[in-house]
């Protein structure tokens, strides 16, 4: 397979291979697969529009010939220069650079007439390299770091690169049984995903001021999440009526930080990506154990009843209870209605428990980027701000619908509504409401006392309620002339609302503080779309085959920390078309034009024309990054052949 798009970047290649053999009576399936694709850029190019203001004589006693003011003339000359050669500002906005190498193995051993063993492998390497901000001239003023990556009057900043080494494997080895005849499944897992991280490009600014040098790549270190569980399961069918399930899992979680490199953690850290210090750096886990039991009843061959109950205890948020209850009524050959009722149980993630960093991020007020801290949710700085421990989640789900055949038709259609109380998510940004931190409120003095601009955490914000509809309507392979066509519309229709109010800690409240303010509501309510339609056209014609397919994106909003200056983008339809030769049974091509339209999502406001400047950093960002409606590709080709040996 290989791919590019039409403005000539993000290439993207890969290949995988499938083999099976035979080890003795078992058998083995092992795949590999190599993938590599490049950058794109999709970054606005304010240029000179995002400049400061030429330096004023008149602060040099107005003498033009003050070499401080030559100095800082020349150096401003030389930003206009830059941002008329760049006039995106030396921003990378787009998919990262990615290379990926994967292997698979799935292994089967009879064992008898009724045993089986099985083996399941898989191992990933993953290297990446994305970008953060460049970080323009005059966002980095300082006459010691500029003179230290080049001279003062020629500096044009620089762009610091993400770097990440990313392995995961997974491991399961199981044996199938039969046991007083019920289906037995024994199996153990193991699986573990590890990322380490590289700033490339980079300096540290507080090391550089106080020793006049600092490396220009850092280490900041990495996490690793893994876990390893251990499952017995038991089904029956005792009769054409009743059929049962249990079973038993014990699962064990480790989620481990390691420090960085000092130099990464130094004062404020590598420009871009500060490394893990050591109080940062974590090795935790927990446990817990689980049973759970299910029963399917016949009570006609029309009328199906179904239930089941769970039961886990973990050893940092105790023990639940949930349920599920189905049902399904068949009336004649061709249509069936259906319906559930279910409750759910989330714990917090040990990530969400225990994860403490700081990084640079655009703070509202600042310009150039600034250091924030996110802090575990017990921490000494999050209770001072009077946020509770986190909790877990828990759920209510609701979904009734049904299916019908009519001729050539199949059509489904399925309600559903989910409640989800004490939902875990991440904080608004608490930061100096003025952009000054200077201890003016108890929590600017937060801030300040864990060295940080602002502060965010995870906490259980809200109650929410999503509410959908989904319908899909299946026309099968029909023959038109001397091909077949087929078609199918799918349509999902959501509405995502917060139920009830956002309980702001006191301190907070007091001082004009939001925990979970406009922007992070509307993340939850319009930052998706809440509909969604699929229209797809299939034809065959002896050895060709095309495809046609609509969707069409429903709006989104881009949410103003106020509410008072949202930007609604408006839906869109992108169209793909494929095509398809069948050279023999072994060997076949296919081409994908996506979005053959060129279709975008709608610009973001960027501060001129009257309208407020929403998160775009100066029109750096022509698309917004904080709502998901479709990709930023634009139009985009692919080539993929198949062969059979």
């Amino acid at each position: 397979m290989a791919g590019i798009t039409s403005k000539g970047d993000g290439f993207k290649f890969g290949f995988d291979y499938n083999t099976a053999f035979k080890l003795g009576e078992g058998n083995i399936n092992v795949s590999f697969e190599h993938y590599e694709q490049e950058i794109t850029n999709r970054a606005g190019k304010p240029g000179r529009r995002d400049l400061p203001a030429p330096p004023d004589v008149a602060d040099y006693n107005n003498n033009p010939n003050d070499p401080d003011y030559i100095r800082e003339l020349q150096y401003y000359n030389n930003l206009l220069a830059w941002a008329d050669a760049n006039p995106d500002l030396g921003m990378i906005v787009g998919q990262p650079r990615l290379r990926k190498n994967s292997i698979l193995a799935n292994i089967t051993y009879p064992l008898g007439d009724k045993a089986e063993l099985y083996s399941f492998h898989t191992f990933t390497k993953r290297t990446g390299r994305s970008f953060a901000y460049y970080r323009a001239p005059y966002w980095r003023p300082d006459v010691q770091q500029a003179e230290f990556i080049t001279k003062y009057v020629d500096f044009v900043g620089y762009h610091p690169t993400f770097d990440t080494d990313v392995l995961d494997n997974m491991n399961v080895l199981g044996f199938k049984f039969d046991l007083g005849g019920f289906k037995t499944d024994l199996s153990a897992t193991y699986g573990r995903n590890y990322v380490d991280y590289k700033v490339t490009n980079s300096v540290n600014r507080d090391y550089l001021a106080q020793h006049g040098t600092s490396p220009r790549t850092f280490y900041p270190g990495g996490y690793a999440f893994s876990n390893i569980i251990t499952n017995l399961d038991f089904s029956r069918t005792f009769n054409e009526k009743i059929s049962t399930s249990f079973g038993f899992e014990y699962k064990k979680e480790f989620y481990k930080g390691h420090e960085g490199n000092p130099l990464s953690y130094y004062g404020g850290g590598s420009d871009s990506f500060a490394g893990i210090k050591p109080a940062e750096a974590m090795d935790v886990s927990r446990s817990n154990v689980a049973a759970y039991f299910g029963l399917d009843y016949d009570v006609t061959k029309a009328l199906l009843f179904g239930g089941a109950i769970r039961y886990e205890n973990f050893t940092d948020f105790g023990s639940n209870v949930s349920w599920k209850l189905n049902g399904r009524y068949k009336i004649g050959d061709n249509y069936v209605i259906r319906g559930s009722a279910s409750t759910g149980f989330r714990a917090p993630t040990l990530h969400q428990r225990y994860i403490q960093l700081t990084q640079y991020i655009i703070v509202s007020g600042h310009p150039d980027p600034q250091l924030q801290g996110t802090l575990p949710n017990d921490s000494d700085a999050v209770r001072s701000l009077g946020v509770p421990n986190l909790h877990a989640e828990t759920s209510q789900n609701f979904s009734f619908g049904g299916t019908a055949k009519f001729n050539k038709f199949n059509i489904s259609v399925d309600f559903y509504q989910i409640k989800v109380k004490d939902r875990v998510l991440f904080s608004s940004q608490i930061g100096p409401i003025d952009g000054n931190l200077d201890g003016s409120d108890p929590v600017e003095q937060i801030l300040i006392d864990n060295g940080v601009l602002a502060l965010q955490f995870f906490i259980n914000a809200v109650n929410t309620k999503t509410t959908g509809l989904d319908f899909v309507l299946d026309v099968p392979r029909i023959h038109v002339g001397e091909g077949k066509m087929s078609a199918n519309l799918a349509m999902n229709f959501n509405k995502n609302v917060i139920d009830g109010k956002v309980a702001n800690p006191q301190i907070l409240e007091d001082n004009g503080y939001d925990i979970f303010n406009h922007r992070e509501s509307m993340r939850i309510t319009d930052a998706r779309p809440k509909s969604k339609i699929n229209l797809g056209l299939n034809y065959d014609i002896k050895k060709y085959h095309f495809a046609l397919n609509n969707t069409r994106f429903g709006e989104v909003t881009v949410a103003s920390d106020d509410g008072l200056n949202d930007q609604v983008l408006s839906p869109k339809v992108v169209t793909d078309l494929v095509f398809g030769y069948k050279f023999s049974n072994k060997f076949n091509m296919t081409l994908n034009l996506n979005n053959i339209f060129d279709v975008y999502p709608d610009i973001l406001w960027d501060g001129t024309n009257g309208h407020p400047d929403l998160r775009s950093a100066g029109g750096r960002f022509l698309y917004s990054t904080e709502v998901s409606q479709m990709g930023i590709l634009g139009r985009n080709f692919a080539l993929k052949i198949s062969m059979k040996f």
